[in-house]
């Protein structure tokens, strides 16, 4: 069993977390069914397995030390930068199949 990914926003406070009251997943609140190569940035966020897209944002977005994101998403230290690369590579093949693909 898993835990959930992204901590409530209550939970967290100190360096490298988000500021409490701000969304921690891209994109408007749940709006129906989402089209991801039709969403763009967040369309291709959204199609992406929630670990990865949370270690993304966390990551990215949030600049959580890896060791403190590593305990967050519960992985192993050594786990969270092959975690990272699949997801930067999911990310780069969903932004290929919609309207910000460069070909």
């Amino acid at each position: 069993s898993v835990a959930p990914l992204l901590p409530e926003p209550a939970d967290l406070d100190g360096p490298g977390h988000p500021p409490v009251g701000l969304p921690v997943t891209p994109g408007p609140p749940d709006h129906g069914p989402v089209d991801p190569a039709a969403g763009g940035l967040a369309g291709a966020f959204r199609a992406l397995p929630e670990r990865e897209r949370s270690a993304l944002i966390l990551f990215y977005l949030y600049l959580f030390d890896p060791a403190d994101l590593a305990e967050t998403l519960e992985l192993t230290p050594g786990s969270l930068g092959p975690i990272l690369a699949r997801a930067r590579a999911l990310l780069t093949r969903e932004l290929d199949k919609g309207p910000l693909a460069v070909h």
